[in-house]
Order: structure tokens, then C-alpha cells, then sequence
């Protein structure tokens, strides 16, 4: 799922996607093929305010899966499979087609609001496909914010961002792959998305000593 969402994040994410045809844009190619129930829990059946994807490859909604895990169930809910790790991945491709569709339709969209604390303990390194995923997801997202138009680095420092708030072991990977140099060359931007982006993204990352180290390495305070 993680290469999955190096793949669309530059249609879906920061609610913008390229003009076609019409004047519609790629997202809204993608919602015209969904229904609702594409985005409905399959444990509760209502539709998913946090999607997040476990090992088996399905979908269910943060609250629903934690709730089965925390039962002691170690299977997939749909599947009946049993389950080689329960890291939780969040959908974040999926959820910004989930509150398009409803701002389309007119469907009241609830956030969860709580902060995700559960994805740092279970969204790690645990899977050697998950590591392999995000190291090169942080590479891809890097060379977008070095050698990217100013579009492709806005989409690329909010993408970053999203990810810095998930797990220690993707804001691990991110600097390993040289996110920081060109984050700080960011806060300097024209763009003011782009400098909010970069200076969240900074923030998140300095809440780790070895990644606040690099911070101040390239020249951050």
C-alpha cells in the first residue's frame, strides 16, 4: 500500500489533481467509477473516517480494526486469514477520495478527531516489505522536492508531512534519504504552501533528537 501510495499520491493529495477534459480533473475521473460502498468498513459498514490497511491487503476503518485486534483477534475480519503482523497502514490515498465523494454527494464527512497515536505502535519496520516501501517512498519523495516544479514540491512537502506525524520509522527513513536540506531550502519558498509544509514537516522531525541533530547539522535552527 505504502508503493501504492508513492503511485497516486500526485493525483489525489492536498485535495488537487491536473485539469483535463472538460475542465474535471483526475480525481474526479477516479470518483465518477465509486460508490458508497466502496467506502464502508466491512466490520461496521459505515463509511471509513480513518481507513487504514492491514496485512492481508483490506481496508477497514482505524476505530473497528483496533477494536477486533484488541479482542485478541490476530486474522483479517473479511478473510478469516490469519494475520502475519498487525501493523496498520493509513489509507491516506483513500481517504481523500472518501471526502471528495462525500462533498460531492452531499455526505456529511466526520473526522475522527483524535490525534493517530495508535499508527507509531503499530506502523514500523516489523515487515520487511513495509520497510523496503517506505525506504523508496522516501526516496521518490525527495527527488520530487529537489528536482520537482513547484507543484510537484508542494505535493511532495505535504505528502512528507503526512508521514512525519505517522511513525519514528518513517520520519527514519526520510532523513536517511536527505529530506532536510531541501526541506529547509523550502521554508524559503515563494510559495506559501510550501514554506507551511516544510516548516510542519521540520517541526515533526525535531521531535527526535537524531533527526533534530540533522536539523541543525545543515544549517536549521
Amino acid at each position: 500500500m505504502i508503493y501504492c501510495r508513492g503511485t497516486l499520491f500526485d493525483v489525489l493529495d492536498n485535495g488537487a489533481g491536473r485539469q483535463i477534459n472538460g475542465g474535471s480533473t483526475n480525481a474526479d475521473q477516479v470518483i465518477r467509477f465509486l460508490n458508497l460502498d466502496d467506502f464502508r468498513c466491512p466490520i461496521t459498514l459505515e463509511i471509513m473516517s480513518d481507513p487504514v490497511t492491514i496485512a492481508s491487503g483490506h481496508t477497514y476503518d482505524r476505530a473497528s480494526i483496533l477494536k477486533w485486534f484488541r479482542a485478541g483477534n490476530s486474522t483479517c475480519p473479511k478473510t478469516g486469514e490469519r494475520l502475519t503482523s498487525i501493523d496498520l497502514v493509513p489509507n491516506f490515498a483513500l481517504k481523500v477520495l472518501i471526502k471528495q465523494y462525500c462533498s460531492a454527494n452531499g455526505i456529511p464527512f466526520v473526522e475522527t478527531g483524535r490525534r493517530n497515536r495508535d499508527a507509531g505502535r503499530f506502523v514500523g519496520s516489523s515487515s520487511v516489505a513495509n520497510e523496503q516501501a517506505m525506504k523508496l517512498l522516501a526516496s521518490f519523495l525527495v527527488g520530487r522536492l529537489v528536482a520537482g516544479t513547484m507543484e510537484q514540491q508542494n505535493k511532495a512537502a505535504f505528502e512528507i508531512r503526512l508521514l512525519t506525524k505517522t511513525s519514528i520509522f518513517n520520519r527514519s527513513c526520510l532523513v536517511e534519504a536527505g529530506v532536510i536540506p531541501p526541506l529547509l531550502n523550502l521554508v524559503t519558498s515563494r510559495d506559501s504552501s510550501c514554506q507551511e509544509n516544510a516548516m510542519a514537516t521540520l517541526l515533526n522531525l525535531s521531535k527526535n533528537s537524531k533527526c533534530k541533530s540533522t536539523i541543525v547539522g545543515n544549517g536549521g535552527l
